[in-house]
């Protein structure tokens, strides 16, 4: 006996565009194949920093969008995290110095964000210079942060100037050779 064959008939898959926010430009990201688009609505979606902004020098990073909302068929993204890679630490920590990795999350105007924060310092050096580096680290982004929107957020720190007024600022408890971010992360409540 022969079986019957199902008649009904596949829905066709659409290519629809990923765009990135403002703060980027509202670059093509990438193209998603999905049978609907509300489908495409809260995927994600990692890019390497260098190919985003088109910079060498941030090749170590990378930012990871979800789609939040949709306009015909472009999916709007958002920013959710920043990262750094784990073989960039290795290459930058030495054996004569302090590496501190310093844990918070901040207040900020539209959101809370969950920042680990990487120093080195020049060479080793005692505990209670760390412990005063940590605690104006805590300080300092407390202040910085709580006026600022997230996406701005995001922007400024691949940009690297809250880094550097950090650095700047750290600089005068000790020296301060690598001041980054080494993740940068959306807390949902």
């Amino acid at each position: 006996m022969a079986q019957k064959q199902d008649l009904t008939r596949k829905k066709k898959k659409q290519w629809f565009t990923i765009i990135a926010p403002k703060e980027f430009k509202e670059q093509v990201l990438a193209e998603t194949p999905a049978l609907d688009i509300q489908e495409i609505k809260g995927r994600k979606l990692r890019i390497n920093v260098m190919t985003l902004l088109g910079d060498p020098k941030k090749q170590n990073f990378a930012i990871t969008f979800r789609v939040t909302s949709v306009e015909g068929t472009k999916g709007i993204t958002q920013a959710i995290s920043y990262t750094m890679q784990n073989a960039y630490i290795k290459r930058v920590a030495r054996k004569d110095c302090n590496k501190i990795d310093h844990v918070g999350i901040y207040e900020l105007k539209d959101a809370k964000l969950k920042l680990k924060t990487l120093l080195i310092t020049k060479n080793k050096t005692h505990n209670s210079v760390l412990a005063k580096i940590r605690k104006e680290t805590t300080k300092f982004l407390t202040e910085e942060l709580k006026e600022m929107q997230s996406d701005k957020m995001f922007s400024t720190a691949i940009s690297g100037s809250i880094q550097k007024s950090l650095r700047e600022k750290l600089k005068k408890t000790y020296p301060i050779v690598v001041c980054d971010f080494r993740m940068i992360e959306r807390v949902v409540d």
